[in-house]
């Protein structure tokens, strides 16, 4: 009995309704995948959608402090507009009140026929155009004055502002400097540190790597480390010439590179002061440098170094050309050979005067900016010229700091006689009244105050 109503039932796998319950199933579930796959990028974009929000929030927040600032410097232009154009429009009614009355005074004279009023009337009218006369004086004389007072402000506060930014430019000189002291007293005890602080660790960890095998080819630097001037004279012009890749590393290949990149981020944090890296495939011996070299009677940047690593030599013959580069002392020597017909394989010359001298022309530079660092031996006159530069950089910082402050005191006399100027300037307004007689007379001058407008702040 069992069986067979077993056999009998609807919903057995074996009957058609099943089977059809089964694809609606497999349906609906094709259905609930999709719609939830959908809902996760609807969240995914809403989530970006949302930092973007914030970032334009937060750029809107700027951008409305900005606006704020822009607004009440516009007010105060307008409020000072304003205040011209109220002296200015006072001023012509002056002077049309006084042209006004000098007509009637003329025609009062013309419809009277009593010689003493009209002398009386021609004595006040005389009176009347010399004020006049002087009053257009004393305006011309104190517009002038003016003009030469807002000139002379525009030309101080450009002076000022010149000041200001000698005196940052120096700090930042001295701050230079006293890192390079810094340096070099590192340098005194290790000479690896005169190519960066962190320069002693980094060469650590690079021996270490190499001795754990994770490079190719062991890099090989900085490149001042493996270089001596065989002629003291020329390190500051040497240094000028190649002291840019001083503190390189050369590597063998793009493994290295990125083995030797991880190692810098290690030593150092800060990117900015990372050596750079030339990568190129290491040979065995020295570049033969013969047929490239100028056959002119002066050295050469090579003849001049001793290089103790011939990777890091011909790494120099490459990128620094100095198998082309000659040394003559006298400036007036190198153009004369150099500009306009180089001679072959000159690709430049250095002077003792640190003039670089080329086919096309010569480029000075100042070799008193330019101590060297990397390629002198004992650094002890390194750091006293370093110090003996923080004293005159101090010095100068001192004397621009006493200028800047006379300047500001100048500035702040010349503001206060300016606005004194300006206040005493507005013409004096008489007043008219009528004689017993009948004649008018001039009455007693009097100064006029002024409003002047507050500048606007926010509530």
């Amino acid at each position: 009995k069992t069986n067979k109503s077993r056999s009998n039932d609807p919903l057995t796998s074996s009957t058609p309704i099943f089977q059809k319950l089964n694809k609606k199933i497999a349906k609906a579930q094709e259905k609930f995948n999709d719609a939830e796959a959908n809902v996760k990028a609807l969240e995914t974009e809403m989530s970006e959608d949302m930092r973007r929000y914030q970032s334009l929030e937060s750029d809107q927040a700027s951008l409305r402090q900005l606006a704020h600032a822009k607004k009440r410097e516009l007010l105060e232009v307008q409020r000072k507009i304003k205040t011209a154009n109220n002296s200015i429009k006072d001023l012509n009614m002056d002077r049309q009140r006084l042209t006004k009355r000098i007509h009637e005074i003329e025609d009062s004279n013309k419809a009277r026929n009593v010689e003493a009023e009209k002398a009386e009337r021609d004595q006040e009218l005389s009176d009347c155009r010399a004020k006049q006369v002087q009053y257009t004086e004393e305006m011309t004389a104190t517009t002038s004055t003016m003009e030469n007072l807002e000139s002379r402000l525009s030309d101080m506060t450009v002076d000022l502002q010149r000041i200001r930014e000698d005196i940052e430019q120096t700090d930042a000189q001295i701050r230079k400097h006293q890192d390079m002291l810094r340096t070099q007293q590192e340098a005194k005890k290790n000479r690896v540190s005169v190519f960066g602080r962190f320069m002693p660790d980094l060469l650590r960890r690079i021996d270490e790597a190499d001795r754990l095998g994770r490079f190719h080819k062991k890099p090989r630097g900085p490149f001042g480390l493996h270089i001596k001037v065989k002629d003291p004279k020329w390190a500051n012009v040497i240094e000028l010439a190649i002291g840019g890749i001083a503190r390189n590393f050369v590597v063998n290949d793009q493994h290295d590179k990125s083995v030797l990149q991880d190692l810098f981020k290690k030593s150092c944090s800060n990117p900015s002061e990372h050596p750079n890296m030339i990568m190129m495939r290491f040979r065995d011996d020295f570049y033969d440098v013969s047929s490239q070299k100028p056959q002119t009677g002066h050295p050469t940047i090579y003849d001049m170094l001793e290089i103790d690593c011939h990777v890091i030599s011909n790494a120099l013959v490459e990128q620094a050309r100095i198998e082309q580069g000659l040394l003559i002392e006298s400036s007036e020597e190198a153009r004369m050979l150099i500009v306009g017909h180089a001679p072959q394989c000159v690709f430049n010359a250095w002077t003792l005067a640190g003039d670089d001298v080329r086919e096309r022309g010569a480029y000075s530079n100042d070799l008193s900016r330019n101590n060297s660092r990397y390629f002198r031996d004992d650094p002890s006159q390194v750091i006293e010229e370093i110090n003996h530069k923080i004293r005159q950089l101090r010095e100068e910082s001192s004397i621009q700091r006493q200028n800047k402050g006379g300047l500001e005191r100048e500035v702040k006399d010349i503001r206060l006689s300016t606005t004194r100027r300006r206040r005493n300037s507005r013409p004096s307004r008489g007043s008219w009244r009528v004689s017993e007689t009948g004649s008018s007379i001039w009455t007693t001058w009097r100064r006029r105050r002024y409003w002047t407008p507050k500048p606007w702040r926010r509530s």
